[in-house]
């Protein structure tokens, strides 16, 4: 089996991966209540962030066909945490 993505590096990006969604969802800011526009987008904002964790630590483990597959599924597995964040912080 030959992998595109080095062993080493999956693993270094996995801990880093893992390091920096760690630091954001422990030191977000609470928006004040007035901003705030539904009154319970909690559940969306943690089904959000926790698949884009399992996602992330899923893909780590596939085979691509190219780096422009892995960077791009990478891409779009932070905009989905991203968007996690910002429903949990509003």
């Amino acid at each position: 089996m030959v992998l595109l993505v080095p062993k080493t590096y999956a693993e270094i990006v996995l801990v880093f991966d893992t390091i920096i969604m760690t630091i954001s969802l422990l030191f977000r800011k609470p928006k004040p209540k007035s901003v705030r526009l539904t009154p319970n987008p909690r559940f969306i904002g943690w089904y959000l962030v926790i698949s884009a964790i399992t996602a992330l630590a899923v893909s780590h483990f596939a085979l691509y066909q190219s780096l422009i597959d892995y960077f791009m599924g990478l891409f779009l597995n932070s905009l989905i945490f991203y968007v996690g964040v910002k429903v949990l912080v509003n």
